[in-house]
């Protein structure tokens, strides 16, 4: 490793965790679960990722985030229309069965209607833990098995309320996060006894408090962390309900539509290993920094994008994993 590298990867803290870095500059434990909240935009848990995370932190608290005017589908829509301006084609509804590999080089795709495609460059925007051993026979895949996928470490899900509501409620704004008592226990029943949690900690998201047009009452995206491969959730969403009445939040007087997500519906929704939001956890130090190349080390001209690749989850990440592989074709 160039050592100037080395010294600025030591300057980020990987060997602290996000948990013991914050709280050599905070006593309050509110503060330092709030702190520590930031993991899970990781998908993982403050007491054992990398204190390089905490950089998220400085991110959203000094630099802000913004609200995209109608919503995030709005970012895709855009993205949709310069491609097509730049001369794209969009082929939509269409189930991709496999990539065409021959002499180690990726030549085209098959659909499930048996349609075959041929194409020079192959971009998977997936989960790379489920697509690429999906797409690309085993054999073609030598330094991405099977037996090394089941090794991984998925992140985190989620267990989701949308829920619209016939009035407005002046208690909620934009964002707030209800935590549990034992912000630890959390994340031990996450990870290690792979079950929902019992106090949960509870993310409530409404949009409607900044753009009145998106919804008459409340229009309310209600998160809490769930474990990869969570298949019952046996009516868990009156366990949320109910422990936001306690903070006088009371959604379900007033309820007008809900829609439960589950792991196992972004499973099979959006190809998602396991449910898992951001594909492989940051639990461990491996896995934190060496991420998924953006390129098959096996099947030339077959790249891959997306938050389970390099360099990472969220959207900003995301465009970026985008811009290394137009470098990559380009050059």
């Amino acid at each position: 490793m160039n050592p100037s590298l080395f010294t600025s990867l030591l300057k980020v803290k990987p060997f602290e965790t996000i948990d013991s870095f914050h709280r050599r500059f905070f006593e309050n434990e509110k503060v330092i679960n709030a702190f520590n909240r930031y993991a899970t935009y990781i998908g993982s848990s403050p007491y054992v990722s990398p204190a390089t995370f905490s950089l998220i932190g400085h991110l959203e608290m000094n630099e802000e985030v913004y609200y995209v005017q109608g919503g995030n589908p709005r970012i895709a829509e855009g993205f949709a229309t310069v491609f097509q301006k730049a001369g794209g084609t969009l082929v939509l509804n269409e189930q991709v069965e496999k990539v065409q590999v021959k002499n180690k080089k990726a030549v085209g795709i098959k659909l499930e209607n048996g349609e075959k495609l041929p194409a020079d460059s192959i971009i998977v925007n997936g989960d790379l833990l489920q697509a690429y051993p999906f797409l690309v026979d085993e054999a073609n895949r030598p330094h991405f098995t099977n037996k090394m996928v089941s090794k991984f470490e998925p992140s985190i899900s989620a267990y989701v309320i949308l829920s619209g509501t016939k009035n407005r409620n002046d208690s909620l704004i934009h964002h707030q996060v209800y935590f549990e008592e034992d912000y630890k226990r959390e994340f031990y029943e996450l990870f290690e006894k792979k079950q929902l949690p019992s106090d949960p900690t509870i993310y409530i998201c409404n949009s409607s408090y900044t753009d009145r047009s998106v919804a008459p009452g409340d229009n309310l995206f209600i998160l809490v962390n769930a474990p990869a491969g969570m298949s019952n959730d046996n009516g868990y969403e009156q366990v949320i309900y109910e422990k936001l009445k306690r903070f006088d939040i009371d959604i379900t007087s007033t309820l007008s539509w809900q829609k439960v997500i589950t792991p196992s519906w972004i499973e099979k929704q959006f190809g998602a290993y396991k449910g898992a939001l951001y594909g492989i956890s940051a639990n461990r130090k491996m896995d934190s920094f060496l991420r998924p190349s953006n390129v098959s080390k096996d099947v030339r001209g077959l790249y891959f994008v997306g938050g389970t690749t390099h360099p990472g989850g969220g959207s900003p990440m995301v465009t970026i994993s985008g811009i290394n592989v137009a470098n990559l074709i380009s050059t």
